[in-house]
């Protein structure tokens, strides 16, 4: 969520919202892989 609050500003932050909505776990497990 830190992520996202942070993100909010730029544009990509919506992408950023869909990927979550649609990948959801994938997208934290390439986060704590990265």
């Amino acid at each position: 969520m830190f992520i996202i609050g942070m993100e909010w500003k730029s544009p990509a932050s919506l992408i950023i919202l869909t990927i979550i909505g649609i990948t959801g776990a994938d997208y934290v497990v390439i986060k704590t892989i990265h």
